[in-house]
């Protein structure tokens, strides 16, 4: 694919895009980022039964907003299908608390969809905060699906196999007609679900490095133990998921869940030997993730996420 190097004016795109955040105590980053949502003619709020005042702030301070109140933790993927539910725009970018983007971003990714007329969604090249590359795809040119040791940005845009869902700018109505989100994720590895359903339904995914956002990671809620905790069992648990999901062997997941919970169990011991609290928790989580696996992938259709189970959500 060729790269496109010419962004469009934005204001001749603004009425076309909505942007979707899903929010779970987020209130410092939307304080940081008021002025660009203020600026948004069509802007989705979910707020995740946050406990710092995040919807009564929108209320107030971003009254033209689409405001989601939820009186549960829908998670990422779920908050997401609800906003674009209700989103009346032919394309819509589901955009991370700590994420940032800037309008001209927002058009070329835009401009990018317009031009490749088989594509699902596009992403911007991702940094960090410091302006190192951030890993934001795997292409296939990958052998055996594993990324290359060294990450560097394409020169133009290319069709991946994966992408991360920190930044998606999708088409609404396609995005609806390949289910949006599965509902059972409630964090992680749901955009690399999203991303084989694209491509069972012939829809290209795209990373477009004329684009560009910086990504803040793990700032999107304020840290406590908890969410430390449901961010690391939510990582194991939908990876297992989504390895069954894609057909893996029963056996194979097994022996992958084993592995999980023997190197796990023994960082898990060293890291009480150290004192080192945080890692304690994460390997905790990890550990309850695998051994209540068996329980969460064969209730996999009956719940809308695994932390209902255990009163985790």
């Amino acid at each position: 694919m060729t790269g496109l190097r010419s962004v469009p004016d934005m204001s001749t795109l603004q009425a076309e895009i909505t942007v979707s955040v899903v929010l779970y105590n987020s209130l410092q980053l939307l304080k940081e980022r008021q002025d660009f949502f203020a600026g948004l003619p069509h802007l989705c709020l979910v707020d995740n039964a946050s406990s710092d005042g995040s919807a009564d702030w929108i209320a107030v301070h971003l009254p033209q907003a689409k405001l989601f109140r939820c009186t549960e933790n829908l998670g990422f993927g779920r908050g997401h299908n609800l906003a674009l539910a209700a989103c009346d725009t032919p394309f819509a970018l589901l955009l991370n608390p700590d994420c940032e983007i800037d309008a001209p971003a927002m058009g070329c990714l835009v401009q990018c969809l317009m031009h490749y007329p088989d594509a699902l969604l596009a992403v911007p090249r991702l940094t960090y905060p410091d302006g190192r590359e951030q890993e934001n795809h795997r292409g296939f040119m990958h052998s055996g699906g594993r990324p290359q040791a060294e990450h560097s940005a394409p020169e133009g845009a290319l069709c991946c196999e994966f992408v991360s869902g920190a930044a998606l700018m999708v088409r609404v109505q396609w995005f609806q007609e390949v289910g949006g989100f599965d509902p059972w994720f409630f964090l992680y590895w749901e955009d690399e679900d999203l991303c084989l359903r694209a491509r069972a339904n012939r829809r290209a995914v795209i990373l477009e490095p004329a684009a560009l956002a910086c990504h803040a990671l793990k700032r999107s809620s304020t840290p406590t133990a908890k969410t430390l905790f449901t961010r690391h069992y939510s990582y194991i648990t939908s990876k297992l998921y989504l390895r069954r999901k894609m057909g893996e062997p029963l056996a194979l997941t097994v022996l992958r869940a084993a592995a999980l919970l023997l190197s796990n169990t023994l960082s898990m011991l060293l890291s009480l030997l150290l004192l080192d609290r945080g890692k304690v928790i994460r390997r905790a989580a990890r550990i309850v993730a695998v051994l209540t696996a068996p329980l969460q992938l064969a209730r996999a259709q009956a719940v809308s996420s695994p932390l209902k189970l255990f009163g985790l959500k």
